[in-house]
């Protein structure tokens, strides 16, 4: 049996427990897609799996790898899936592993899919996580079935992470007038992606004149006392958090139900294949400066994603 390596922690904890580890190479799993590695998206999802903040709902085998999407070359799959070896493909770890390995990766098999011709891997690696939180929440807060939705306007707080600034490209594709809000050195980002950008700063400075208009969705990525001042802006029912979903009911509103399928993740690339949409990606690091990319993740600071790269 050989070993790999992989970037993860061996018991739940802060940043103090995670560091490089050397285990037992993954083998192919049914109902699996086993790849080796070219990047890895890493997400603030992340860090809360490592603090043990989700272990009711996300099945942890210690040694874990961090890490939950990665890009990569098939190795081995099954006939039904439709992969062979070689295929280049991208998706969401197989339940109870990680992605952030240098050599062997499993994705599960219903939430993996093709990267199209032009798509880039680091590219394709951001897209289940971020990409398609964004647009779950606009699927469920606009009727996309029936684009264009003419004179809709979402509000997207903590617009500059990597789920914002999907966010604020799928809105733009979708004709959904967009107000980003975000801290002021993302204010270059959000405007160039298409939306009204609003300083997170100056909507709590006393004496501050910034108003925001009414809504038809709010889009939250950041929770807590800007979401509470904010929330009164949308109808009853129409906000999605991906950052405090027990506010969000609180407010009249929800979490946001993922839908990681095959067919959405394909959709998802297709845009990028078109060129509707492109992941933001602001540092992008060799997978031996993993834990500079997740403290950089943590800070809550980053600018766009985060991804890792493995030398195929």
């Amino acid at each position: 049996m050989g070993f790999m390596r992989i970037f993860g922690f061996e018991s739940f904890g802060g940043p103090e427990v995670t560091r490089f580890l050397d285990v037992a190479d993954l083998t192919w799993q049914p109902g699996s897609v086993l790849i080796h590695p070219t990047a890895i998206s890493l997400n603030p999802g992340d860090i809360k799996v490592r603090n043990g903040q989700r272990q009711s709902s996300f099945p942890v085998s210690f040694p874990m790898a961090m890490g939950r999407e990665a890009a990569g070359i098939v190795v081995e799959a099954a006939p039904s899936t439709g992969f062979s070896p070689g295929d280049h493909v991208f998706g969401s770890a197989f339940s109870g592993t990680g992605a952030a390995s240098d050599s062997f990766v499993l994705l599960d098999a219903t939430s993996t899919a093709a990267i199209p011709s032009g798509v880039e891997a680091t590219d394709a690696a951001c897209l289940p996580a971020a990409a398609g939180t964004a647009y779950d929440a606009l699927a469920e807060l606009h009727d996309l079935e029936t684009w264009p939705d003419e004179g809709a306007r979402l509000l997207v707080i903590g617009a500059g992470g990597g789920v914002g600034t999907h966010a604020l490209q799928l809105a733009r594709h979708f004709d959904i007038e967009v107000i980003g809000i975000a801290s002021a050195r993302k204010k270059v980002l959000v405007e160039r992606l298409g939306a009204r950008f609003m300083d997170t700063a100056e909507l709590g400075k006393t004496g501050s004149h910034v108003t925001v208009p009414p809504v038809d969705g709010i889009l939250d990525l950041v929770g807590g006392e800007v979401l509470e001042g904010l929330a009164h802006l949308a109808p009853e029912g129409a906000i999605r958090s991906a950052a405090d979903k027990q506010l969000a009911a609180r407010l009249g509103g929800s979490g946001i139900t993922r839908v990681r399928t095959q067919e959405r993740f394909a959709e998802l690339a297709r845009l990028v294949a078109e060129g509707a949409k492109r992941p933001v990606i602001g540092r992008e690091l060799p997978f031996s400066a993993a834990a500079e990319g997740y403290e950089e993740v943590e800070s809550g600071h980053a600018l766009g994603k985060v991804v890792l790269t493995v030398n195929s």
